[in-house]
């Protein structure tokens, strides 16, 4: 009888025993999972206490970060602009310096040049004044003596001569005279090919005005570059070209190629018409 009793109560704690737990712990999964669906829905809300701190401290973040970007990027700016506007005071500066220097060369060179043109026309005697003395000194005594004797028939300056009053033994002979006016005559000749006639003295008085832009004979503009005729006290009527221009001189070049004449001309050379000069061939007057 023991026997059976004993067994019969390990027959009833064996069958009872898987499932004596079975209740709580399906209601703790169930609650589990109902605190996870919870959260679930904070967090896609956005109401979950732990998810706005971390939210949070990630915008503190994100604005520390903006704020040194933007403190990085006014510096660079303010950087580049001060760059920018040292460079471009640099290259100012280089480029007024460079000007300068450009105006003060051409300055210097253009001041070298009308000294040594001064020089030149100071050195060459290119019309030969010496002789344009002589003849405007004859000329001088023609006229005293034709207004001494009232009459103005005798133009002849060997006549002239013979009628002053000079020692015996300085009288100069006729024939010796003559002589001396071929040679005079002779110096005024050049030596050119292309010369077919002694120049004449030329007397006649021109309307010149003179700058460094144009010069202005008888009324006819001549610009720096321009062909035209000139002929002087030297040179016979020739091509040639307006070279340069200054307020009291013009320089003139031959246009023929191999021609190396040149000319320097003041306004009273070209007033006083011992140099001429024409659009086209200048004609003696």
């Amino acid at each position: 009888m023991m026997d059976n009793n004993h067994n019969g109560a390990s027959d009833d704690s064996y069958d009872s025993d898987p499932f004596d737990n079975m209740d709580f712990r399906t209601m703790n999964v169930n609650n589990e999972r109902m605190e996870l669906l919870e959260q679930r829905r904070k967090v896609l809300n956005g109401t979950d206490p732990k998810l706005q701190v971390d939210i949070s401290k990630i915008k503190e973040l994100l604005n520390e970060r903006k704020l040194i970007l933007n403190d990085q990027m006014e510096a660079e700016t303010k950087w580049i602009v001060e760059k920018s506007k040292k460079e471009m005071e640099k290259l100012e500066n280089d480029e007024t310096n460079e000007l300068t220097n450009v105006i003060t060369k051409l300055t210097d060179d253009l001041d070298e040049l009308k000294s040594n043109i001064q020089d030149q026309v100071n050195k060459m005697d290119l019309f030969d004044r010496k002789g344009l003395s002589l003849f405007d000194l004859i000329d001088q005594e023609i006229d005293l003596d034709d207004k001494l004797s009232g009459s103005s028939s005798q133009d002849n300056p060997l006549a002239m001569l013979e009628k002053r009053s000079v020692m015996p033994g300085r009288l100069i002979s006729d024939a010796a005279i003559k002589e001396d006016l071929v040679h005079l005559n002779q110096s005024f000749v050049t030596t050119e090919v292309d010369a077919v006639e002694a120049p004449k003295i030329m007397r006649p008085r021109h309307k010149v005005v003179m700058d460094k832009a144009r010069l202005i004979y008888d009324g006819k503009t001549f610009y720096r570059g321009q062909k035209l005729f000139v002929q002087t006290m030297n040179y016979t009527r020739f091509p040639a070209i307006v070279y340069a221009l200054a307020d009291e001189y013009v320089h003139i070049r031959s246009r023929t190629p191999g021609d190396t004449r040149e000319v320097f001309a003041t306004i009273d050379d070209l007033r006083a018409g011992r140099v001429r000069i024409g659009r086209k061939v200048v004609t003696p007057s």
